[in-house]
């Protein structure tokens, strides 16, 4: 996971989850953390976390 604000046990704990978790800083929604979940669905890492959220693909919403 990458991290500038999560103390190690919310970090493990978040690294561990079987989906996709981040969070975006208000209000220009640049990417405060994520875990291997995210990078995943959106298909890449931000190199580094002043990513804004809106450069990233949306997530497939999948039909029915």
């Amino acid at each position: 996971m990458s991290s500038d604000a999560l103390d190690l046990p919310l970090q493990s704990l978040i690294d561990r989850l079987p989906m996709a978790a981040y969070a975006v800083r208000a209000p220009d929604g640049v990417i405060a953390w994520y875990n291997e979940k995210a990078a995943e669905l959106w298909g890449r890492r931000p190199k580094n976390l002043s990513v804004n959220s809106d450069s990233l693909p949306p997530a497939n919403q999948g039909s029915g």
